[in-house]
């Protein structure tokens, strides 16, 4: 009887080649016939492949929004699965953004090394010790292949290591891949004595499993063939991978023929799981550049933009990432924002104003300064565009330039009226408009008493006296006076030669010395602070005075000069908070005073009074001996 080989058969296949051979011997065929019933029956028992998904895709996976410091998101982000040849850096031209549907360029992109955590996995088999001529065997070989993995990894300490080998050889949480290396050297069991089993395979999973290091996971596990009853095991190991993004590389020892057993499908489902790979080794392939697995892997990206959203309430945010051969787009996420209109109130305003008139229609006070608290209530401080002043719904002043909440208003226009209906309107950088309640102040108007003396001029006799009085005044003494000097003869002045001014230096209204730990000043140099309104924060985009403190906010507070010549600082609802004094700052600020503590993230600072240190100087000038600057010159 003959036996022809079923290429479905798979395992069966060598069996029934040596029952060709053998089979002038009757009881010999008989028992292959036997194994191949067996075999069968265990095939019927596994399908012919594991039915799961394909191979791992390429992703990208938005995993936090930021929405502190809006209007400027950020979005941390994460590409995965992406092939080894994908390397370009991740930049700002190469991210999409969609935010509710619109299209939004990307401001910047920063990059993050979270790190990698490798698990080495081996599974002793005789197919490992099988040797070349040379007594090499393929064990040797592939864990000096894993070596040159080494230069793939930070140097900085952020990766992690493990190695489980059976029955029980583990090392875990090594912090440098020499560590690995030196433990996988000092291994000695022998691959023809121990059992081949799943155990360690199922360690290195399980430990990978529960990582919350937020590192990317990639296990690498060299083997023989398992056996077929391995085969349920290992496709409950695939969903766990799938399920926890483990990239699973396996090198697989065996001859080629391997690649027919029933087994070869569910492992090929364990490296598709999470985009790794099989590599069937034996003895003679060119042997994998391991280095190329981790590529791509233990990163994630920072992306910021300037969002448009200008109502209250939950928006949508995807990313689109450009590689070089594929364009990958995120799943929609949502988040939520409050935005609202800025809280205009006026401060110190009077209730009541008297002006004073004279005869020549001057008033006194002839001005009225005014200043505008703006209170962001949504709690994203942001600049003003515009602002505008009503008074008695007429449009009297714009501002378009810092100052914009200061305004000073000509009280001369408003002669004999006898209330002034005041009202400011802002535009912030989102285009929202805020307007101040309507606020009233009642004008009370004097007229200044003319003197009683100045009748006398009214009359004309009056003045012919007072004409011939100057006149003879004029002829007896102004005029000999100037026939004297005449005479004499005058000498030639020199032409002078005038320069030019020098620029005026920028006027110094306060300043803000840096303290160390212990309050005493740094050797920096002071700030010195020359505009009546400085933002400060981190970002130069945003701020006048930036301070490099990871604790400030992109916008912090706000220095203000007030019209008393005093200053007030603002804090922006910032979450380390402004302190004077070792006390918190609110959204109305406080007044400053000579000699105060700022504390501004983990910065400390002295503030100044620029009319303090004026005064200071001038009384040191005043105060030193006549001559003193004779003697120096």
């Amino acid at each position: 009887m003959t036996l022809r080989a079923n290429p479905s058969l798979g395992a069966s296949l060598p069996v029934v080649f040596r029952c060709k051979r053998l089979d002038s011997l009757g009881f010999v065929q008989r028992v292959c016939l036997i194994l191949l019933i067996l075999l069968l029956t265990l095939q019927t028992a596994i399908p012919a492949s594991a039915a799961h998904p394909a191979q791992a895709t390429p992703s990208l996976e938005i995993l936090s929004i930021d929405t502190r410091e809006f209007p400027l998101i950020r979005a941390e982000i994460k590409a995965r699965n992406l092939p080894a040849d994908a390397t370009a850096p991740m930049t700002a031209a190469s991210i999409s953004i969609l935010e509710n549907g619109n299209p939004i360029p990307a401001r910047d992109v920063q990059e993050n090394y979270q790190g990698i955590h490798l698990v080495l996995a081996v599974n002793p088999d005789f197919a490992l010790d099988s040797r070349d001529p040379k007594g090499v065997s393929r064990y040797t070989k592939l864990v000096g292949a894993f070596k040159h993995m080494e230069g793939a990894f930070s140097a900085e300490g952020e990766d992690r290591f493990s190695l489980f080998i059976n029955p029980d050889y583990v090392y875990e949480q090594l912090s440098d891949f020499g560590s690995l290396a030196t433990a996988l050297e000092s291994y000695d069991g022998n691959f023809r004595t121990l059992k081949s089993d799943l155990a360690s395979l199922t360690r290195a999973i399980d430990a990978l499993s529960m990582d919350e290091s937020g590192k990317d996971k990639l296990l690498l596990y060299i083997t023989g063939l398992p056996s077929v009853q391995d085969a349920k095991s290992i496709q409950l190991l695939s969903e766990i991978a799938r399920e926890k993004n483990i990239k699973v590389v396996i090198w697989l020892a065996g001859e080629a023929f391997v690649t027919t057993y029933p087994q070869i499908p569910y492992l090929q489902d364990l490296a598709d799981s999470g985009a790794g790979s099989l590599f069937v080794f034996s003895g003679s392939e060119p042997l994998p550049e391991a280095a190329t697995y981790p590529a791509n892997m233990g990163r994630t990206y920072l992306v910021s933009y300037l969002s448009l959203a200008r109502e209250s309430g939950k928006q949508t945010l995807a990313l689109r990432l450009q590689t070089e051969s594929d364009t990958l787009t995120s799943a929609s996420s949502n988040f939520e924002v409050q935005v609202e209109p800025a809280v205009l109130s006026f401060l110190s305003l009077p209730e009541a104003l008297s002006l004073k008139y004279s005869a020549e229609g001057a008033v006194t006070p002839a001005e009225l300064p005014l200043e505008v608290l703006v209170d962001f209530v949504d709690g994203h401080p942001r600049n003003i565009n515009s602002a505008r002043l009503l008074v008695n719904g007429t449009v009297v002043q714009e501002n378009t330039q810092v100052p914009l909440n200061s305004f000073v208003l000509k009280l001369s226009e408003y002669n004999g009226l006898e209330q002034l209906s005041l009202q400011v309107l802002m535009v912030d950088a989102l285009g929202l408009e805020a307007q101040t309640p309507l606020a009233r102040i009642a004008l009370i108007t004097t007229t200044a008493e003319t003197p009683g003396g100045a009748g006398i001029l009214k009359n004309p006799w009056y003045l012919v006296i007072l004409g011939a009085v100057l006149a003879g005044f004029l002829a007896l003494v102004i005029l000999p006076g100037l026939l004297r000097n005449k005479r004499q003869a005058a000498p030639v002045p020199l032409a002078e030669t005038i320069l030019p001014a020098p620029a005026a230096a920028p006027i110094i209204l306060a300043t803000l010395t840096k303290l160390n730990a212990d309050n005493l000043p740094t050797p920096d140099k002071p700030i010195a602070i020359t505009q009546e309104i400085t933002i400060i924060g981190r970002d130069p985009d945003l701020c006048n005075l930036v301070l490099d403190d990871p604790a400030v906010e992109a916008m912090h507070c706000q220095l203000r000069m007030l019209p008393d010549g005093e200053f007030r600082l603002t804090d922006f609802r910032s979450a380390a908070g402004s302190w004077v004094n070792y006390a918190p700052v609110g959204v109305k600020g406080i007044r400053l005073q000579h000699g105060d503590l700022i504390q501004l993230g983990l910065l400390t600072f002295r503030f100044g009074s620029g009319s303090r240190v004026a005064a200071s100087e001038k009384n040191y000038l005043e105060s030193r001996p006549a001559g003193r600057d004779t003697e120096a010159e």
